[in-house]
């Protein structure tokens, strides 16, 4: 847990196997800083196209392909904290670490507290893609809205019975995919082309909360961090929850932030970084 009032992230997803621009990201943050305080990253080392079909030397080979990215992320920041994207191993859904530090987590359906009054919840993978009403990206591992849904709320109700956590606390959800319905998870932006690509729940669970339809929940949304929508980094607004897209490093996108902690944490600088 960082005890300071300051925590400096690195945010990064979707590099998809693309060393080169890996690279690119690491003589940037070297050159800028020492190192951050916490590294993100939001899924999709790898490109398996179907995980559920992938044969066991696919999923070795790409296991492989990850503990090299992850190594290298490892060398960026403190502590490196992990969701899977849903073109990764599906054994990375079955909580499989694939770092080389004790502090390096995979967050899928956990979470843990980083700092005073602040912890980071993850859940990986993706819904469908939509298009005018038809499917064009397919899902992994969640084929329907409601499997979605459900390891969310099994999600939730974990935190709320952990009586190990603060009484009050505000809460970051790291997801693969973002809520739906924000330009973060909207892609194109012509109405006929748009594909949309986030959760459902997400959208309706931070609608009620900013409505106060939520008092019962003993933490505060404060950010939603994902990737998944390649050509949609940058940040949105549901009620009071601010949701940040890093973009894809595949792309040549990432993201850095800064929280501080005054009476509560806040979002201090948020940077959308091109390479």
């Amino acid at each position: 847990m960082n005890k300071t009032n300051e925590i400096n992230i690195l945010f990064v997803s979707d590099i998809h196997e693309n060393f080169d621009n890996l690279d690119t990201v690491t003589k940037y943050v070297t050159s800028k800083t020492k190192n951050y305080d916490l590294i993100l990253f939001g899924g999709d080392f790898v490109t398996i196209p179907k995980p559920q079909e992938a044969t066991e030397e696919e999923l070795k080979i790409a296991e492989n392909t990850t503990k090299k990215l992850i190594t290298q992320l490892e060398k960026l920041g403190q502590q490196l904290i992990y969701i899977p994207g849903n073109h990764d191993s599906s054994r990375l859904f079955n909580n499989l670490i694939l770092g080389s530090k004790k502090n390096t987590t995979n967050l899928h359906k956990g979470y843990q507290l980083i700092g005073q009054n602040l912890v980071i919840a993850g859940l990986g993978g993706s819904v469908v893609g939509i298009q005018n009403g038809e499917v064009i990206w397919d899902a992994y591992p969640y084929h329907s809205n409601d499997l979605a849904k459900k390891d969310l709320e099994q999600l939730l109700d974990d935190l709320k019975k952990d009586k190990k956590l603060p009484e009050k606390y505000q809460l970051i959800l790291l997801t693969h995919c973002g809520p739906s319905n924000t330009c973060t998870s909207i892609i194109n932006n012509i109405p006929q082309k748009q594909i949309l690509s986030g959760i459902p729940f997400l959208y309706k669970l931070y609608n009620s909360y900013s409505l106060g339809e939520l008092d019962s929940l003993k933490m505060k949304f404060f950010l939603n961090l994902h990737g998944h929508s390649h050509d949609s980094q940058g940040m949105s607004k549901i009620g009071d929850v601010k949701i940040i897209n890093a973009g894809s490093v595949k792309r040549g996108n990432f993201s850095t932030l800064k929280i501080v902690k005054n009476e509560e944490w806040e979002l201090k600088s948020v940077k959308f970084h091109l390479i």
